[in-house]
């Protein structure tokens, strides 16, 4: 998972989603800021999820960011 940005928007991995270490409460928040159209859920095709896993610390740094910052509100 990770949060990539794209015309200045970021883009949340949609696969990530599935994370166990995503709570219900997260999941939901980038659920319903993607309704809104402040993130893009991206769907990568299948076998291009292995490199994106290996930026763990700043994904988690920056999903953090975004859930506690005005962005999703």
């Amino acid at each position: 998972m990770t949060l990539l940005e794209r015309e200045n928007r970021p883009v949340f991995i949609a696969a990530g989603l599935e994370d166990p270490f995503l709570s219900s409460g997260e999941r939901a928040a980038l659920e319903s800021a993607a309704r809104r159209g402040r993130i893009e859920l991206w769907q990568p095709p299948v076998g291009h999820l292995e490199p994106l896993a290996t930026m763990g610390e700043e994904y988690e740094a920056r999903l953090a960011r975004w859930l506690e910052g005005d962005e999703l509100k």
